[in-house]
């Protein structure tokens, strides 16, 4: 009884085994990989084929002509690399073109923006009085190191700032505004980067299913056959 319940477990590993290396072969091919045995088998029949189409064609006379054909150069077709664009993100990269704040990059825009001298004036948090509206660039509160300091007008200081510790911050846009901020503001200058789209390759489950099912439907095979055995002994 022993003998043949440990020949039925090395039965089962095999297959088990066999069941693995069928399911990761299958999911090589469907993924475009392909297996070593039909590329060797592949690369036999094409040198079989170019061999048997040298030695059938047939040896050619070549006639001289006494006109000479006139080589035309071959028109070779150019790959652009311009980003596909909406209607609106066109004229808005036409627009931005005009004004010399198109970029390629955010990174490139950001940075061209936060050194525009223009702009910097702009976004200024000194004010030599106070002004009878809040600016819009100037936030309610700033938050740094996950404390949160409430930004307001000092007379003394001369402009917009929060107190850190007993020590005066002056409130600067370009170093502490927000993302949403910092983007609002330059769209609303008329800058223009091109985004950069985010593609998410997901993976199949179908493979990984059908070994959990490969692998329970050999289990049960297993367990039955066990059950079977002791019954009869």
């Amino acid at each position: 009884m022993y003998q043949k319940m440990k020949n039925l477990i090395v039965v089962a590993i095999v297959a088990l085994a066999l069941v693995c290396s069928t399911v990761e072969d299958s999911f090589a091919r469907s993924r475009g990989g392909g297996s070593r045995s039909s590329s060797r088998s592949s690369s036999r029949r094409t040198s079989s084929r170019s061999k048997s189409s040298r030695s059938s064609k047939p040896k050619s006379t070549v006639k001289k002509s006494s006109k000479v054909k006139s080589s035309k150069p071959k028109s070779t077709k150019r790959t652009s690399n311009t980003p596909k664009r909406s209607v609106a993100q066109q004229k808005s990269y036409e627009s931005a073109k005009k004004n010399g704040t198109a970029f390629k990059s955010k990174s490139a825009a950001v940075s061209n923006f936060k050194s525009n001298s223009k702009v910097q004036k702009q976004y200024t948090s000194k004010y030599a009085s106070k002004p009878a509206s809040r600016p819009a660039h100037i936030p309610q509160s700033y938050i740094s190191g996950g404390n949160t300091y409430n930004v307001s007008y000092n007379s003394s200081h001369g402009g917009y700032g929060y107190m850190n510790s007993g020590r005066w911050m002056a409130y600067d846009f370009m170093t502490m505004a927000s993302v949403v901020m910092m983007t609002n503001a330059m769209h609303s200058n008329n800058y223009y980067y091109d985004r950069v789209p985010v593609s998410t390759a997901r993976r199949s489950p179908v493979i990984p299913i059908l070994t959990v099912f490969c692998i329970i439907g050999v289990v049960c095979v297993v367990v039955y056959s066990l059950n079977k055995v002791t019954s009869q002994s």
